[in-house]
């Protein structure tokens, strides 16, 4: 007789992964299924929770501007909204947590108008559109960043959902991950299911110096291999244990979607952060500000980095690592506990 919860929110990695940590929290406890669309959440929510917890929806980007691709939008939400009504009325849950995206806003959309008590969580500093338009039909909104929370009525800061996984990394099995020496000072470079490209090619003008110095380990990106072969470097498309290979690194170099960074920041780990400018609304980069305000990181700009000040900016992080670390341990970005208990209270009360 267990209490059901619908998770919604997808597009990008960013959108998926909070709730997949709400998700292994509360699975004893409740019943979790998740909506969403053919993307990566679907990949993702399947290989942990069973595809029978994974229910699909079509459903059509928000568009911020005006196109002639968007005179269809309105009939294409109505569809996805009526779609969900469906699913949810079948479900009967007793809460949508939603994480934003635009596979986010049916199904709040469809939640209010059954009635069912809505939670949204915003992990950038500053609202998704999705986010947005859902936030008035919520009965809360949790807030990564105490700013953020200023801004809105109902808004609680809270840190954002994180794996817990990032509390217990095996560090050996990272070294052997990104095949780490034991001398170095080691680097890990990552770009995110979007920001690869930019990234690996400042980094393949750059190896050579970089190398020198120090082990270097890059996660490109599906398809993106880098056409380097090197002593002192190493890369894969992809790894499963990514917390492994930032508790073994002594650097990261990282995009700055709100996920990342915080759960670098909860790692304690020295962090350059190279926020992704294009297709964006800006909010990497505000992300990674708020953190170097704080002297708990350095910021690069992807538009003017090069491989003399990325060498400079490395150098600056190893110099001011103690810094660094002292600073991010008074930051409170884990907001896993506090949202599953506003969730349990809200259902069982």
């Amino acid at each position: 007789n267990m209490k059901t919860i619908v998770f919604a929110g997808g597009g990008t990695a960013g959108h998926v992964m909070p709730n997949v940590a709400l998700m292994e929290q509360l699975k004893d406890k409740c019943h979790c299924v998740y909506i969403g669309t053919n993307g990566i959440e679907k990949t993702l929510v399947e290989k942990r929770f069973g595809k029978e917890n994974f229910f699909e929806i079509e459903c059509k980007k928000l568009q911020r501007k005006f196109t002639l691709q968007n005179l269809s939008l309105p009939f294409a939400i109505n569809k996805s909204i009526k779609n969900c009504k469906r699913i949810l009325k079948n479900l009967n849950p007793s809460l949508i947590f939603a994480k934003g995206g635009y596979a986010s806003f049916p199904v709040v959309m469809a939640g209010k108008k059954l009635g069912i008590d809505i939670f949204i969580h915003e992990s950038d500093y500053t609202m998704g559109l999705a986010n947005k338009l859902c936030a008035k039909s919520c009965k809360k909104v949790f807030v990564t960043f105490e700013d953020t929370a200023k801004t809105h009525k109902y808004a609680i800061c809270t840190g954002t959902p994180l794996r817990q996984q990032i509390y217990a990394p095996d560090k050996l099995k990272g070294i052997r991950t990104a095949k780490f020496s034991e001398k170095r000072k080691k680097i890990t470079v990552v770009g995110g299911s979007l920001g690869a490209k930019r990234l690996n090619e400042i980094i393949e003008k750059s190896v050579d110096k970089i190398t020198e110095k120090y082990d270097l380990f890059v996660i490109c990106g599906k398809g993106k291999r880098l056409d380097i072969t090197k002593k002192g470097f190493a890369q894969a498309e992809f790894v499963d244990n990514i917390f492994d290979v930032f508790c073994a690194s002594d650097l990261v170099i990282s995009r700055a979607g709100s996920n990342a960074v915080c759960e670098l920041i909860a790692m304690n780990k020295p962090c350059i952060f190279v926020p992704l400018t294009q297709a964006t609304r800006g909010e990497q980069l505000q992300n990674a500000t708020y953190f170097e305000k704080r002297d708990c990181c350095l910021v690069a700009d992807e538009n003017t980095l090069d491989t003399q000040s990325l060498l400079e900016k490395i150098d600056l992080a190893f110099k001011n690592e103690k810094l660094f670390k002292q600073n991010m341990k008074k930051q409170k970005v884990d907001g896993t506990q506090k949202i599953v208990k506003e969730i349990l209270k809200t259902i069982n009360g």
